[in-house]
């Protein structure tokens, strides 16, 4: 049970129960084999306190029982539905001017009707193309299970962009008796090359490096410059890279 005092904006569900799994009101192995499922979601962009809470969400409604509102985050709040209609476009842009935003249209086919999303009134959802991640430019090594991965990271940078760029990655730093792993934020620079994108519009940065095993399967995010111009590349998979090998451009 975890308790809530809205008016004192206090308590809540925020996965503490991981730190009092030795307590004898909580015997069994029934909150870490949980722990361990979401072990492999875990991530700097997803905490724990919202998987349990969709955890919850999604054992109602598999055992037919009412669909309970989700909300996740500090700031973003929304319903949760297990059903899904996912839709895409694929458009060649103009590199010289790129993109900086968009907005969705959905049309009811029956009567026309068009609703616009613009990102709660803002006008635009955002998107950055000063930095841009190269997948096919980055890999692991995963040969060798006795030391660490050696992991090389690739973006592509606008020529007019003369500040620094980084990669943030989140280390998973074991704790004594506690199975989930603690988040730890590492910055490692990103080195400018002589490699050019076809267009000669954008620069590559690579960053070569040993990823300790117990970060193999983690998140990282590009950065470029700091502060309030600061730019990110968010939600980017290492596991992703696990085993492939680097392209070339």
């Amino acid at each position: 049970m975890a308790t809530h005092d809205a008016a004192a904006a206090t308590g809540g569900l925020d996965a503490s129960i991981m730190y009092e799994t030795d307590r004898p009101e909580n015997p069994g192995d029934a909150f870490n084999i949980t722990f361990g499922f979401f072990l492999a979601h875990f991530n700097g962009g997803t905490s724990l306190a919202d998987m349990i809470a969709l955890g919850l969400v999604t054992a109602t409604a598999n055992c037919g029982g009412p669909k309970v509102p989700l909300r996740v985050g500090r700031i973003d709040a929304g319903l949760f539905d297990e059903a899904f209609k996912w839709f895409n476009f694929n458009k060649q842009l103009d590199h010289s001017t790129g993109i900086h935003g968009f907005t969705v249209e959905l049309t009811v086919p029956s009567t026309g009707a068009v609703t616009v999303h613009d990102n709660a009134g803002t006008g635009l959802y955002p998107i950055n193309d000063s930095i841009m991640y190269h997948q096919s430019q980055s890999c692991m090594d995963t040969t060798d299970s006795t030391k660490p991965f050696p992991l090389t990271a690739t973006a592509a940078v606008r020529r007019d962009q003369d500040v620094s760029v980084a990669v943030e990655i989140a280390h998973k730093v074991p704790v004594q008796g506690i199975l989930i792993s603690k988040l730890e934020k590492r910055s490692h620079p990103l080195k400018r090359t002589d490699k050019k994108t076809p267009s000669d519009d954008y620069v590559l940065y690579e960053m070569q490096m040993p990823l300790d095993l117990a970060s193999w399967s983690t998140t990282m995010e590009l950065v470029l410059g700091e502060g309030e111009g600061e730019k990110r590349v968010r939600q980017l998979d290492t596991n992703a890279l696990a085993g492939v090998a680097c392209q070339g451009l």
